[in-house]
Parts: C-alpha cells; sequence; structure tokens
C-alpha cells in the first residue's frame, strides 16, 4: 500500500530525530513532452489536475462527471509518446464508451474486456481483465475508482509495481464494505477535489431542469 509513503512521510518528518528516505521502484516515465500541449484549451481546473500528476507518483483526483477526464488522458498520451498507459474501470460499458471517445485522438489505442484482449501501448481496460495488460505499465490510471476498492480488484492492481497509479472518483466516500480506508491505501492522498457546484459555476456541468407535469386523463 504504497500510497501511504506521503504521509508516514509527513508524519515521520514532525519527530525531532534524523529521517532516512530510501528510492522507491522507478516508473520509468520518460520527461514529459510539455511542449505539445501549446495550444491546448484546457477548460478551469484542468490544467490543475494535469500540472498535480505531472509532479506526484500517485493521487486521487475527485473531480464530478463531465470534468473531462477523457480529455486528460488524451493529453498524458500527448506528453508521454512512448510510454505505457492503462486506464481502466470496472463497468464494462463505461469502457467501451472510453475507448470510442478516444479511439479517434490515440492511434495506437487497444481495449481489454470481454470478448476482446487487444493491448498497445494506451489500452483501455475493464477492470476484470486488467491481467491481460502489460504490468510493467508507467501509469495506470483507475476511473472510478471507489469501484475498485475491493481486495479482488486490489490484488490486480498490485500487479503493477513501477506505475504511477492515479485513481478519478465522483464518489470518495460511502461504500457499504467499508472499503474507502483502501482509497489513500492504494493511490495516495487527494491531489484535487472540485465539487460538483464548482462544476456547474464554471459551466463544465449543465443541470437537468425536470418539470413535472399532472396528467389527468389516461
Amino acid at each position: 500500500y504504497a500510497g501511504y509513503y506521503d504521509r508516514i512521510h509527513r508524519e515521520l518528518s514532525k519527530l525531532p530525530v534524523p529521517l532516512n528516505v530510501s528510492v522507491r521502484l522507478s516508473h520509468k516515465l520518460p520527461e514529459p513532452e510539455i511542449a505539445k500541449l501549446q495550444g491546448v484549451q484546457w477548460r478551469p481546473r484542468q490544467i490543475d489536475v494535469f500540472s498535480r500528476m505531472m509532479a506526484h507518483e500517485g493521487g486521487v483526483i475527485v473531480c464530478p462527471t463531465a470534468f473531462g477526464k477523457s480529455f486528460l488522458i488524451r493529453q498524458l498520451s500527448r506528453v508521454y509518446p512512448t510510454a505505457k498507459i492503462i486506464v481502466t474501470v470496472t463497468s464494462l460499458d463505461v469502457a467501451r464508451t472510453l475507448y470510442e471517445e478516444l479511439k479517434t485522438t490515440v492511434p495506437d489505442l487497444g481495449f481489454c474486456g470481454t470478448g476482446m484482449q487487444r493491448p498497445q501501448r494506451v489500452t483501455v481496460a475493464v477492470t476484470n481483465s486488467l491481467d491481460n495488460c502489460d504490468p510493467e505499465a508507467q501509469l495506470v490510471l483507475v476511473d472510478e475508482c471507489h469501484c475498485a476498492l475491493a481486495p479482488s480488484v486490489i490484488k490486480k492492481l498490485n500487479r503493477f509495481r513501477r506505475a504511477k497509479l492515479f485513481g478519478f472518483t465522483a464518489s470518495p466516500t460511502g461504500r457499504s464494505d467499508g472499503g474507502d480506508g483502501f482509497m489513500e491505501a492504494l493511490f495516495g492522498s487527494t491531489l484535487v477535489d472540485v465539487s460538483y457546484q464548482e462544476g456547474v459555476k464554471h459551466g463544465n456541468i449543465v443541470q437537468l431542469r425536470v418539470k413535472v407535469y399532472k396528467c389527468t386523463s389516461g
């Protein structure tokens, strides 16, 4: 549970004793080609999330639905053009939707899920199919990571021992089985917390307005 690294380091640093920190396993990510982002139009807070992901070994991104996760994934694949990247989600339908959103802009895109096991440099994978992905991946992004806190899923994610591991979620708490406690252990501390209200304020989310009409006939 390497996600506890920052918390342990922070707490030990408060003590009046010498602290020796050993080097962890390297993710072997190349230097990001930031110049490729010139001219990119960012929505509010997206550049904040992106820069924090560049600067940290892992963490949790709390953001509402429609924040633009697929946009961030595209930019990551651009600045790391040779890195092995895995994007995973527990739902097959969501994984297929994400794959369709990415396939026109990410040329070397693969998919691992029911009926198809075709990993590529960048792979969208249903969580149950992670065993078919390259364990030497350098960057693993877990969408709806609150759904990935069961012991069986954690075991699959722990195969990627060299990867920078980030989780995206709009619901960081509330699991009935108490699995919320594994969130920090697996990914690390929360790097960014974008509320639903903030998303509406910035125009990233359009609220549905529902009118209910009373029908008296039939």
